[in-house]
C-alpha cells in the first residue's frame, strides 16, 4: 500500500493552507491563487475503481536514475458577478 494521497486532497491541503496564511492579512482581498507544484502521479486501483494518486515528489535529492516529476499549474479564481 503507497501512502501518497489522490490528487485531490494534495490540492485541498494547498488551498487550506494558502486561505490560512491569507487570514492574517484581513484587509487584503485576493481574487486569483495561481500555483505551480511538482508532482508525482500514478494510478492506483481499488476495487473497480481508479485513483489517480497525486502528490509533492517524496524525495528531495534527485539521482539520474530517478524520473523528473511533474508539474501541475491551479489557479483558483473568484468571478465576479455584475
Amino acid at each position: 500500500m503507497s501512502g501518497r494521497r489522490p490528487l485531490g486532497e494534495m490540492l485541498s491541503e494547498v488551498a487550506s493552507g494558502t486561505l490560512e496564511a491569507l487570514g492574517s492579512a484581513p484587509d487584503l482581498r485576493v481574487n486569483r491563487i495561481e500555483v505551480t507544484l511538482p508532482v508525482e502521479l500514478s494510478l492506483r486501483q481499488i476495487g473497480d475503481e481508479v485513483q489517480l494518486i497525486g502528490d509533492i515528489p517524496q524525495s528531495v535529492t534527485r539521482t539520474a536514475f530517478d524520473l523528473q516529476p511533474g508539474r501541475i499549474e491551479v489557479v483558483w479564481e473568484i468571478e465576479e458577478l455584475s
